[in-house]
């Protein structure tokens, strides 16, 4: 048998993976981790034994993704849940519906009934996507029936009057005409009838079936679960040992009796089209509800009863039921949201109130206006698909173990799976080249969603943690058709990269003890910049505005006048401290420090 603790022995074949057994999971007073898993639709498939090797060594404690991510951390919170009441084979599981990936993976996408036509006219268009391979068709459809009909005209026309002109005039009308028709009829057979009638059907249904193809539900017609529904199933199954386990696995299941200190924090992203930002879930941050006849079409009977018996109505909007609250609301509907890549996946519908209208019209001297509208959740990658700063502290307690899909862009690797040794390692990004207009609108989406995971990625203090899986063109993203060992081997890839993470640090594995240095680096730099620059503000101005303007202050009243001097004197004082002797100056300190460092600054909480 393999031994997967040990990354040094790990299995020959690229397709081959280890075994693991209960017991493996049966830890006593093991260190914990967080883990952080970025989006990438079907590349997610590498993320299962990953979980699995780290399981083998750490408690899970705080997990987080983004689509497929959020899959799989839902996958590892629902394991760990198994692990802290008693069930760790609640991991072997876990290993058992991802093994299932390879053979059903394709099958879990399951267009609605209406919307299927234009997928198959799709498929069929990529099954003969070959130019040269089109043309040579469409060629045959032109050539037969001209040469067909310029031979009978041209015979014909001959035995009627034996004249050159006229039978080589015969010949070519009837060859143009016939080769005309031969290729019309070729055009509606092939390409109008099962892809362009359907399409343009398709986009007209689109906005009502809320911009996606597949539901997630499983299809009239298909024998295997599509993919909410096997996730639905796999969840129940890790966490309570029971697929069909009456009532959903909830974040109040995950979280415990103390939601200040939460047995397992699992969070994950998902993106509000309508109001152009992320929500982190299970805390949507905003008052909104559901539709019973929407979300039927999204969620398995067994979740709509739950919901159906555990929320409140909306008394504004009778039509709607409020959002569940942070405990009661079912992981299942928080992954669902996070994965609804953009038509491929239906937009998970919501309504809310638009308090900003009337907050306009007010502003702006325009009648009252109170309106509810419809909001879009989409795919978490979208606003945020590597969330690795979810669960960070100002200094760290316990290691983040984050992971990364990358595209690899060279030959000859000796391996695809790399976690940053030194620390220089990391600190670039990978150069593509654009190569068609294809490419140049997939970066153009790519920089505008990925620039902030990807500086943030790069600095020192984060790059040390982040283990980079380097995928080709024909593996995970939107190859949903890939072949068995293709999915074994990214399956395996995922092992590897587990392996980094539980390795000894002489054996090239994750050095916690270094990273903490790198972070206390980092945080001094920013704390000591912005102590300098605050001094420069305060003394300068804001000493003299404060004591002035602090007794008359016209919002947040409820700090007291004691309290707004006590915040004149704590600042006072901490910036005395920094000017004393007894602050020690570091002596070339920038040139010494990190580089890559970032910046402390507010940014929005979502």
């Amino acid at each position: 048998m393999l031994e997967p603790n040990n990354a040094t022995q790990l299995p020959k074949k690229e397709t081959e993976l280890p075994e693991f057994n209960a017991e493996q999971f049966e830890l006593q007073a093991p260190p914990e981790c967080d883990m952080i898993m970025k989006g990438g639709i079907t590349s997610g498939i590498v993320y299962p034994y990953a979980i699995l090797q780290i399981a083998t060594k750490f408690r899970l404690r705080s997990l987080g993704g983004t689509s497929a991510g959020a899959i799989a951390a839902a996958f590892a919170a629902a394991a760990e849940y198994a692990r802290q009441n008693g069930r760790p084979e609640g991991f072997i599981i876990l290993k058992h519906y991802c093994d299932q990936l390879p053979e059903k993976l394709l099958s879990l996408f399951q267009p609605s009934e209406s919307l299927k036509p234009a997928v198959d006219g799709i498929k069929a268009a990529l099954r003969t996507g070959d130019f040269k391979l089109l043309v040579r068709r469409a060629g045959l459809n032109i050539l037969i029936p001209a040469v067909l009909a310029s031979v009978v005209c041209g015979l014909g026309s001959y035995l009627i009057r034996p004249d050159l002109y006229t039978t080589v005039l015969a010949v070519l009308l009837s060859g143009i005409l016939a080769g005309a028709a031969g290729l019309g009829s070729w055009i509606k057979r092939t390409i109008l009838t099962p892809l362009l009638i359907p399409v343009a059907k398709a986009l007209k249904e689109l906005p009502d079936a809320n911009f996606g193809f597949c539901t997630g539900l499983t299809q009239p017609g298909n024998s295997s679960e599509g993919l909410t529904n096997w996730i639905h199933l796999a969840l129940q199954h890790i966490a309570f040992g029971d697929p069909n386990y009456p009532t959903p696995l909830t974040f109040g299941d995950l979280r415990g009796q103390d939601p200040a200190g939460p047995q397992i924090d699992l969070k994950v992203v998902t993106t509000n089209l309508s109001m152009k930002r992320p929500h982190t879930l299970p805390k949507l941050g905003m008052l909104a509800g559901f539709r019973m006849d929407e979300w039927d079409k999204l969620f398995p009977a067994s979740v709509m009863t739950y919901l159906s018996e555990g929320t409140e109505p909306w008394k504004e909007l009778p039509s709607a039921r409020l959002f569940p609250s942070e405990d009661k609301l079912p992981v299942l509907v928080a992954v669902r949201m996070s994965l609804s890549f953009p038509l491929l996946f239906t937009a998970v519908p919501l309504m809310a109130k638009d308090t900003e209208l009337t907050s306009i019209a007010t502003t702006l001297g325009a009648p009252p206006v109170e309106a509810f509208r419809k909001v879009h959740l989409s795919d978490g990658g979208i606003s945020s698909n590597f969330p690795i700063h979810m669960f960070d502290a100002p200094l760290p307690t316990r290691p983040t173990f984050a992971f990364s899909l990358e595209d690899l862009t060279l030959d000859g690797a000796a391996t695809r799976v790399a976690l940053p040794q030194s620390a220089r390692d990391g600190m670039g990004v990978q150069i593509k080249e654009i190569q068609g207009l294809a490419d140049f609108a997939r970066q153009i989406l790519n920089a505008a969603k990925d620039w902030q995971d990807q500086l943030l990625s790069e600095i020192t203090g984060q790059r040390e943690r982040i283990v980079r899986i380097f995928l080709n063109k024909a593996e995970g993203g939107l190859n949903l058709n890939m072949s068995k060992s293709t999915s074994r081997q990214l399956m395996r890839l995922g092992y590897e990269a587990g392996c980094k993470f539980t390795d000894t640090v002489e054996n090239g594995g994750f050095d916690f003890d270094e990273h903490k240095w790198r972070r206390l680096l980092v945080l001094y730099k920013h704390l000591d910049d912005n102590l300098e620059a605050i001094d420069r503000v305060w003394s300068a101005d804001f000493k003299r505005w404060y004591p002035a303007y602090a007794p008359a202050v016209k919002t947040y009243r409820n700090v007291t006048l004691g309290d707004r001097e006590a915040i004149a004197g704590n600042l006072a004082r901490l910036l005395e401290v920094r000017k004393s002797e007894r602050y020690a100056t570091i002596s070339r300190r920038d040139a010494k420090f990190p580089k890559k460092a970032g910046t402390l600054k507010v940014g929005p909480k979502y």
